[in-house]
């Protein structure tokens, strides 16, 4: 913990560094930060799901190959593991407070009930609840523990539910939510989208892109492309493996596509960002293409 009289970081971490072996989640960690205008280094690459909520001004998180987003307290932040981001202060004053949860589950947990890597409306942040769970995630106790993520969870889906009452359009969410669920499939395509959602193709795309400010098509390539630099630098699967675990028939056309959009070919990739350790965050906060549902 670090306190000034105007500044302030207090973050709470599990004793141990894996949660307990065989539960699906686990609370990793829960933060409170007051931070004073520009970067909060370092760079970070995410190793958990987060969720942050904003109390006081606006935190702008820059992730690479998907966009700049701006957390504020309308507003609730996921991110998902496997994404390489910086935080910047936008204002006098910026605080939030965050949740970190870990675990074999802790990315398709979340998907599952309608939470991805983006921005999403919420009320005021539950400060109640999380200084509870500030309580329980320090505790050594394997019973507090469970407890711990039990009650995180109750948190999310509490926040999944505000988030769906809240959003402005509903069409553009289930969008985007049949995109995340799907887009590692070969077969997902616009035309996949609209015979699932039964909507008209010119009405869709222009709500889609009013809302995310991207086409249909550059938010499933968005998507891919960050799947498969997870892949490239964490995994030692083939390129062609690679290619198709991201929804990419052709892995000749795979090949081209990451070129253009990294300006390097995979297995150029590969050796110069291969880690065989993620870095850890202490600060969980990104977006993915989505300003406000």
């Amino acid at each position: 913990m670090v306190r000034s009289d105007k500044y302030f970081i207090v973050q709470k971490f599990r004793p141990s560094p894996l949660p307990i072996k065989g539960l699906p989640l686990g609370l990793r960690a829960v933060g409170h930060y007051n931070a004073p205008p520009g970067n909060i280094p370092p760079v970070r690459y995410s190793t958990y799901t987060a969720i942050a909520w904003g109390i006081r001004g606006s935190l702008t998180a820059t992730i690479e190959d998907i966009g700049q987003f701006t957390l504020t307290p309308e507003y609730v932040l996921v991110i998902t593991p496997g994404l390489k981001y910086c935080l910047e202060a936008s204002t006098e004053g910026c605080e939030f407070r965050y949740i970190a949860i870990d675990g074999p589950q802790s990315e398709f947990t979340w998907l599952n009930i309608g939470l991805w890597t983006g921005l999403f409306p919420t009320r005021e942040a539950p400060s109640g609840w999380l200084d509870g769970l500030a309580e329980l995630v320090v505790s050594e106790n394997r019973e507090d523990q469970i407890l711990a993520v039990s009650r995180a969870h109750d948190l999310v889906v509490y926040q999944a539910d505000i988030a769906k009452e809240l959003i402005r359009d509903n069409l553009v969410y289930q969008a985007q939510w049949y995109i995340h669920r799907n887009w590692h499939n070969c077969e997902v395509n616009i035309e996949s989208i609209i015979s699932f959602l039964n909507v008209d193709r010119a009405t869709l795309s222009t709500r889609f892109k009013r809302k995310t400010g991207l086409p249909m098509l550059e938010y499933i390539t968005r998507l891919r492309i960050a799947g498969a630099k997870r892949m490239l630098t964490t995994t030692s699967m083939q390129i062609c493996e690679v290619a198709k675990m991201c929804g990419f028939k052709d892995s000749s056309y795979f090949a081209r596509l990451f070129r253009k959009k990294t300006g390097f070919a995979p297995l150029q990739y590969r050796i110069g960002n291969t880690r065989s350790e993620v870095k850890e965050f202490n600060i969980p906060l990104s977006q993915t293409a989505l300003k406000d549902n």
